[in-house]
């Protein structure tokens, strides 16, 4: 993913932020580790990232992954809930998902 011309392309949707390439791996890795569901709490304590930045840090990696609209992570912050779509990530990079 982190290596496709499509996240590169993206990667500027977010700004002047850039997310740090071990954070993004650490949470897309928990997602599939729980079959693409997890709770705020339960991503947060499995991806190592604190609770009190896991909504911002997750709407901007929304920004990056959900190419053209498509709901390749879908985060509910009402209902402390996030979404990974490994097959729209995979048509939507142009890249294998296992």
């Amino acid at each position: 993913l982190l290596g496709s011309e499509v996240w590169k392309l993206q990667r500027g949707v977010t700004g002047r932020t850039l997310l740090p390439e071990d954070r993004i791996r650490n949470v897309l890795s928990a997602l599939v580790r729980r079959g693409g569901v997890a709770s705020f709490a339960a991503l947060a304590a499995d991806a190592e990232v604190p609770l009190v930045r896991l909504a911002g840090f997750l709407s901007y990696l929304a920004r990056v992954l959900n190419v053209d609209g498509y709901a390749v992570l879908d985060v509910h912050a009402a209902g402390q809930e996030v979404r990974l779509s490994t097959q729209l990530l995979g048509q939507q990079f142009e890249i294998t998902v296992s």
